[in-house]
Formats: structure tokens, sequence, C-alpha cells
């Protein structure tokens, strides 16, 4: 029985021993450190969204948010952020304001996502809709380095990811001049965030085509390619182009980045073809838009295709846009009679989609635009 209680002893004394080892031994540190290429402050037109390099400013010296290196390193709960520019740490303005100059961080660990803001002396820690405002002691500013240091929400938390970073903001003179300058370390993949053409447009119609790459990331420089699908391409960013032919266009969106990364997007916009037609019938009432447009009620209007000779009734619940080209109108008494050039309906699966000989007095309305100055069309007795 003596030997059975000290072996206990012995087996509950190592045990404890075990305990206060796991207790006390420190948690291993993590060090991470990303180092990032100077030259690269990028800036974003608001006008045509195009992303530039920019290696001077009339408004900052453009090295003092250039990124040079960024760390993090972790003990226990303890973290301390660091980043470096390549002039030196600028405070300047407020973040509510319209002229200050932001650095900040991002970190990812397994608990929690966390946002630190520093602006001209004071700083910011956010995580899961908290926000605390860290003191002196939590910061320092030498040089061309800026240190955080701030405690994670728990010890058991593991890195993941971070990055570092800076931007300024010049507002002041919305619209006529506004400058937005960042730089970012590490750079995350390149994406462009949205391609803007319109559905659908005519012959000869100039249409817009927007882009936009999403801003600090990829490597800038940035080369940009447009292919519009009817064997035509441009080098911009953003631009207008014009169809010469009806159809249906596949076109497509390439940036290519510094690092010779690519990123693309594609769509397609449906051209209709434009057509002379002989407009006459009667309608209900007009009404002036905006921009001299004019909407028509109808009644019983029918139209000639010039080209083909072809007899259309224009039947209810469909749209016909006529453009400004047009030769005579007359409207009197509720009727119209015209010659317009008209964005014919198209669809190459299809025949038009005018009826032709549909049944009389259907019930429509027509877009006409620009036939009639304002004022005459407050003239007219149109009740």
């Amino acid at each position: 029985m003596g030997k059975m209680k000290l072996i206990n002893l012995i087996i509950i004394t190592m045990l404890v021993c075990c305990l206060v080892n796991i207790s006390t031994y420190p948690i291993e540190a993590t060090d991470v450190i990303i180092t990032d290429k100077t030259g690269d402050v990028c800036s974003q037109n608001i006008w045509d969204d195009e992303v530039t390099v920019v290696n001077s400013s009339p408004y900052i010296d453009v090295k003092n948010i250039d990124l040079t290196q960024a760390t993090y390193h972790q003990q226990g709960k303890q973290v301390i952020l660091s980043l470096q520019v390549a002039g030196y740490i600028e405070n300047r303005g407020n973040a509510s304001g319209y002229d200050f100059v932001q650095y900040t961080f991002e970190l990812i660990t397994s608990g929690q996502k966390y946002s630190i803001w520093y602006c001209n002396r004071t700083c910011s820690l956010y995580y899961n809709n908290t926000q605390i405002n860290l003191t002196s002691s939590n910061f320092s500013v030498v040089g061309n380095t800026l240190s955080i240091t701030f405690s994670l929400v728990s010890a058991d938390e593991l890195y993941e990811n971070f990055s570092a970073i800076t931007y300024y903001e010049n507002g002041i003179h919305f619209p006529e001049i506004y400058v937005f300058l960042g730089d970012i370390a590490p750079n995350p993949p390149l994406q462009i965030s949205h391609v803007h053409v319109k559905d659908n447009g005519y012959v000869g119609e100039t249409i817009r085509f927007n882009a936009t790459v999403s801003f600090l990331t990829g490597t800038p420089l940035y080369w940009y390619h447009w292919d519009f699908g009817d064997q035509s391409s441009s080098t911009q960013c953003s631009l207008t182009h014009i169809y010469t032919e009806a159809g249906v266009y596949t076109y497509t969106f390439t940036v290519t980045d510094d690092a010779g990364v690519t990123a693309n997007r594609s769509g397609t916009t449906t051209i209709y073809p434009v057509e002379r037609v002989f407009l006459f019938g009667s309608f209900k009432d007009l009404l002036y838009y905006r921009d001299g447009y004019i909407g028509v009620d109808a009644v019983n209007l029918r139209m000639i295709l010039l080209n083909r000779f072809q007899y259309f009734h224009y039947t209810s619940g469909q749209t016909i846009a006529f453009l400004n080209q047009y030769h005579g109108i007359i409207i009197l008494n509720h009727f119209l009679i015209g010659m317009f050039d008209v964005i014919a309906g198209f669809n190459p699966t299809q025949n038009r989609g005018w009826t032709i000989d549909a049944p009389v007095n259907n019930t429509a309305t027509l877009v006409l635009q620009r036939l009639l100055p304002e004022n005459i069309f407050n003239s007219l007795d149109r009740y």
C-alpha cells in the first residue's frame, strides 16, 4: 500500500509540473516583413477612372506616402505594427477633413479583423463594430517610421494576413481640383472593378466604353486594351467608339500590369440599323420632356420603310426611337406626318419586331426626339 501511494504521489507531481510548464512556457513570436518597391504611388482619375503612377505632386511630397516596408510582430496578445516610407511620416489634417494624410493597417487573425488608422498624431483601432482610441503611449513616429502597439482580443488568435496602406486626399476645391494618392504593401492581385458599356445602340451612335481597374491592385504601371469586336481596338482606359454596321458585338477589355499579369472582362452590345421611314397617323396627346424629347400617345400610326418599300402598322406596346434627322413634320388636330430616320429593331436570329399589316387602332407610345422647339410645341392646340 505504501508503494502505491508513493507511485501516485510521483504521478501527481509530474502532472503538476507539466501543467506549470504549459502555462508558463512563452508563446512563440510571429514576425512578418513586407517590402515594397518605391515609385509606385498611384492616382485614380475620378472622371475617367484611369489609374496612373505619380512621382510628384504640387500638393504633397509623394515620398511621404511611398511605402518601402511594413512589419508585423506578435508576442502573446501584444502586436507591434510598423511601416516605413521613402520620405517621412507626415502629420497633416484629420481624416474627416479635405486635406490630410492617413496611414492604415489591416490585420486579419483567426479570430478578428482589425483596422488601425493613424492621422496627425491620432490613432484609432477598429474591430467587430468596436472603436478604441489609442493614446500616444501606443504609437510612435521617428523620421520615416510609424510604429503602433496594441493588444489582440485573445492570445489564441493566429496570424493570417496584414497589409499597410497610405494615402493623401485633397478635396478642398472639388470638383475643380481633387487629389487622391495612395500606396499599399503588399499589392493585391490585379483586378478590374467594373466595365460599363450600353447594352444596345444604333449605327453611327457615339458609344461610351468605361473601365475601372481596382485601385492599388496589381503592380503599376498599367497597359489597357479594348477589342470592340468589329476588328478595331484602342489602348485607352475609357473612350468612345462608333459602330458602322448593325449586329451583335462582343467587346473585351484587358489590363496588363508592370509584372506582366493580365485581367480581362467581356460583354456584348447590340447595334441596330438606322432606316429612313415615312410616318403618318393620328395620336391622342403630346408630352414635352427635357432635352427636347416629345412623347406621343399613338392611336393609329403607320409607317413606310422607303429603302424596302414595306408598310407597317404601329402595334400596341412597341416603341420607335426617332433621331434628329427628319425632313418636315406636320402636327395638326392630332395628326402627324413626316419623314424621319428611325432606329430599326434588329435581331440576327429573328425577323424584325414590327408586324406587317397589323390591326389598326392599336394604342402605343412613340418617342420623337427634338422634332419641335419647345416654344412651337407649347403653341400647338393639342386638345
